[in-house]
């Protein structure tokens, strides 16, 4: 029996790389989720070992890997299985062959060298001797891996050519150095027909910081290889040479490199260049090199339906066209990426797209809709399930909910943390309602701002990963679990209104310098109008536009323009002054003024009596959310007086109640 992992029974057993016991199961169920192996990182098929609470499955294959092995490529030394990282948390843990981020792995301590168990068990790479030689281009030894091998290494850039390595390539066991086993094999010296004078000399490592040393062709900085003269200070890339005169591309016509570079606007991306085109005599088009292989049809996560990439957009309507991303002009009579629906007139420039790595996302076939929202689908299945026509079972809720039609006032949704109004669900038992829409929400779907897909958590606290608001309420994880996102953020699309702005619509603009017009901070993300003179953070996107707060007894508008009179610009909260550039809230009867801050405070979108965990060691019963307003009790962890959000106990005669912000120090 392997050391690394001890019996249980038939069906369950104990292995060192997890904490809980694994059971046995014969088939992954086809209707779930795809999983990985936590030990080789691939797809789980067929049979395997899990922890389903956890989430942590195992190929019954990598629960009999042997202890230590020997491999040709690190003959030095034994290696011995890894089933977590030796080293510190800050220092992940990738292979030495792949350079991918590794699960479980074989390790040297003397060298500090690591295979992870695909490379180090794979046949194709643990079989016979590697090819070394040594470069000129490179310090260290190189290994020729052939294609099969190569198939199994992270592509990355190859130093010659730039492009992504394939096929039978050249490594360096030492550091991140590949090479094309074509590009090694390259003549020192060449003739070429946009340099008749002098043969070109190729140079492995260019003379960057000689002046004049650019390619001649596209007029970049030479990087990688380059064929050079040194009389001329004339440089062509490889990456130029090896392009054959006659590319396919994915135009139905073959494109032609010219021998010379000239001025031009490339027709499939509408921007200009000063480089040596390909062009198609056929249709009369030039583009730049790395136009040839745009996909014809993509998908991208803001956009329902596939795009098309056009060369020319017949512009019947003689209107403006804006790109749905930048919002800046599109030039129909130039490349684009085009929705074909009908109705539909979406159109992105292709540049736009390709600076968000959406080109790689093709689409061969036309796609069914996908869920892209707040909206069920048959497939992603729904949260609440209808018992009548006005009953409902709530994933979340114990209880039944039951559809009401009233007005109500001063309530909020216990799943968005947003006033309640038009129809709701309800709890008779208990103080729990939702939104119509907040009831029926969908248990996994995407959203515009990412390709993952998001799944719904239930009702607890959280902090919002796009607003930085405090909520309590439903929300979504991405699958990763990295980020999580309130009902509120999620449901926001990438274009809207705002009564801050009404003049034009805003759109989002994650490249976007400007500082928030709302308060003036410097967030990494933001919507912007197209003008660049109004830009708005997810945090005050999210605050409500009115509030009831303690110091007033009418609703506080939030309000975008301030007086002119210096006098009245003070907060009637915190009697600090307020910047009059930065929106604030106001109640006109009362000529009362607060910062949006003070007025909000940290725990706005926390709503009473959430429950939570216990305190095993500290208290036996489960404490509450409470927010004090007159009667102040002292904190039982700092003995301060509780002003604010607090959790306390429900239980008969029990007065135990701690500040929100103390219980770290109790690791709730």
């Amino acid at each position: 029996m392997s050391a690394t992992k001890e019996s249980v029974n038939l069906t369950s057993m104990q292995h060192s790389s997890h904490d809980h016991p694994l059971e046995f199961i014969e088939e992954q169920n086809n209707g779930s989720e795809e999983v990985d192996c936590s030990g080789c990182g691939d797809p789980i098929e067929g049979s395997c070992y899990c922890c389903t609470d956890c989430k942590f499955y195992l190929h019954k294959s990598c629960t009999d890997l042997p202890l230590n092995i020997d491999h040709s490529l690190h003959e030095e030394h034994t290696l011995n299985l890894q089933v977590k990282s030796p080293y510190s948390s800050s220092h992940p843990t990738y292979c030495d062959f792949c350079y991918n981020k590794t699960g479980f792995f074989y390790h040297c301590s003397s060298c500090q060298f690591d295979l992870d168990v695909k490379c180090a068990i794979s046949p194709n790479l643990s079989a016979g001797d590697f090819f070394e030689l040594e470069h000129s281009s490179h310090r260290h030894p190189l290994i020729l891996v052939d294609q099969r091998k190569s198939n199994q290494v992270k592509r990355v850039p190859c130093a010659a050519c730039e492009e992504p390595t394939s096929g039978p390539i050249y490594r360096c066991i030492e550091c991140i150095f590949y090479l094309h086993k074509k590009c090694l094999e390259l003549p020192s010296e060449i003739t070429h027909p946009s340099h008749n004078k002098h043969p070109l000399t190729l140079l492995t490592n260019p003379p960057l910081h000689r002046e004049g040393c650019s390619c001649y062709l596209c007029k970049n900085p030479c990087k990688g290889f380059i064929y050079h003269c040194s009389i001329c200070e004339f440089g062509i890339k490889v990456k130029h040479i090896l392009s054959s005169q006659s590319e396919k591309g994915t135009h139905q016509h073959p494109f032609i490199l010219l021998s010379k570079p000239i001025s031009f606007f490339c027709d499939a991306c509408g921007t200009d260049g000063d480089c040596i085109p390909y062009i198609c005599t056929t249709c009369n088009l030039a583009v730049h090199k790395e136009c040839i292989s745009l996909p014809h049809m993509i998908k991208i996560p803001r956009h329902v339906h596939p795009i098309s990439h056009v060369y020319c957009l017949p512009d019947k309507e003689n209107k403006l066209w804006e790109c749905r991303i930048c919002y800046n002009e599109v030039k129909t009579e130039f490349g684009s990426y085009y929705c074909s629906e009908s109705d539909c007139n979406y159109i992105v420039h292709v540049n736009c797209v390709r600076e968000k790595d959406w080109l790689r996302m093709e689409v061969k076939d036309v796609l069914s809709k996908e869920t892209m929202g707040l909206v069920p689908d048959d497939k992603s299945g729904c949260s609440a399930e209808d018992v009548t026509d006005t009953e409902i079972k709530h994933f979340d809720h114990e209880h039944n909910l039951m559809l009401s039609e009233e007005k109500i006032e001063d309530t909020y949704c216990d799943g968005c943390m947003q006033t309640i109004s038009g129809s709701f669900y309800f709890c008779k038992q208990c103080n729990f309602f939702l939104h119509n829409s907040c009831a029926k929400l969908p248990m996994k779907t995407k959203f515009w701002f990412s390709w993952s897909q998001y799944l719904l958590q239930k009702h607890s606290i959280f902090n919002c990963d796009l607003c930085d608001f405090w909520i309590s309420g439903f929300s979504y994880i991405s699958e990763r679990g990295t980020t999580t996102c309130c009902l509120g953020c999620c449901a926001r699309p990438d274009i809207l209104t705002h009564e801050g702005h009404s003049q034009h619509p805003i759109f989002f603009d994650n490249k976007c310098e400007e500082k928030c017009t709302a308060c003036g901070v410097q967030m990494s993300t933001k919507y912007r109008c197209k003008n660049n003179d109004f830009a708005i953070d997810h945090h005050c996107l999210s605050m409500p536009l009115t509030l009831k707060h303690k110091s007033d007894k009418h609703p506080l508008k939030l309000t975008y323009h301030d007086s002119d009179d210096p006098s009245q610009h003070y907060c009637d909260i915190c009697e600090e002054k307020r910047d009059s550039a930065y929106w604030f809230y106001s109640c006109a009867d009362c000529n009362f003024a607060a910062h949006s801050y003070c007025t909000l405070g940290e725990y706005h979108f926390i709503n009473q009596g959430v429950p939570q965990q216990t305190i095993s060691d500290r208290h036996p019963h489960r404490l509450f959310t409470v927010k004090k307003v007159y009667y102040y009790p002292p904190c039982k962890v700092c003995d301060e007086p509780c002003l604010d959000l607090a959790l306390e106990c429900r239980e008969p005669d029990c007065d135990y109640i701690i500040h929100w912000d103390c219980r770290w120090y109790l690791d709730v």
